[in-house]
Parts: C-alpha cells; structure tokens; sequence
C-alpha cells in the first residue's frame, strides 16, 4: 500500500474552505487584499473568509471582512442586522458586532419591534446594545 501523507505527497488537504475563498484568503495573506474585500456583496462569501480568518487567526483578515460586511448592513431599516450580530458573534468579529451594536443603539425602537432580534440574538449583545443606549442618553 503506497505511503500517501502529507509529507509524502507535499500536498495539504483542506475540505472545509471552497477553492473561491481560499484563493482570496492565500491573495490576502500575500497583499493584503483580495477581491472579494474591494467588492464583494455575497454575505456566504465574505462570511466563509471571515471564517478562514478566525481558524487561521489573522485578525487583519477578520477586521477588514467585518468593515465589509458592515457595508452591507441597512442600518436604518434594520435589514440583516441580527445576521450580521450572528456572523461577529460567530467568528468573534469586533469590528462588525461593534458597527451593528452601534447601530441597534441608535435605532432602538425600531429593533426590539424585530421578532428575530428576540428569538436569534445572544443575551450578551443584547447587554451591549443596552450599555451603548445607555450611553446615547
């Protein structure tokens, strides 16, 4: 039977990133950029870098995937914000969880009107929109 590890093949196996996400998250890792940061609008696709980012600890990763998504947050009309707070809360992604706390804050009635809110956030985001209410007055 034919020896096929790693060390033997030279070739590392990774299942749970697609091809698409890992050619971004190697382009980040060499320029500190990848395309899909300048213009990516796929929530799945920034989310799954965002977790390569948070497996492989590269916080400049995980900070510039939260800055993009929080681009696509309708903070005034509160659409995909609890998936967003589910996403940071996931990957441990500060940036984005301190954008939709934020933004929760300052549209305070208009979210806890959200069913989803109730029923899909951590009761510690929930402590921390309440603290940065607190905080507007």
């Amino acid at each position: 039977m034919q020896d096929t590890s790693e060390s033997e093949i030279n070739t590392i196996r990774i299942e749970d990133i697609s091809p698409e996400t890992m050619a971004n998250f190697l382009e980040f890792l060499y320029l500190d950029d990848c395309e899909v940061l300048r213009t990516g609008t796929d929530v799945g696709a920034l989310e799954e870098l965002l977790g390569a980012g948070d497996k492989y600890d590269v916080a400049a990763l995980k900070y510039q995937c939260g800055r993009r998504l929080s681009q696509l947050v309708d903070i005034e009309e509160m659409i995909n914000i609890v998936e967003m707070i589910n996403i940071a809360e996931r990957y441990g992604a500060e940036y984005l969880l301190e954008f939709c706390v934020r933004g929760v804050a300052n549209n305070f009635e208009k979210a806890m009107a959200a069913k989803e809110w109730w029923e899909e956030v951590e009761l510690s985001t929930v402590n921390r929109v309440l603290k940065a209410k607190k905080s507007l007055g």
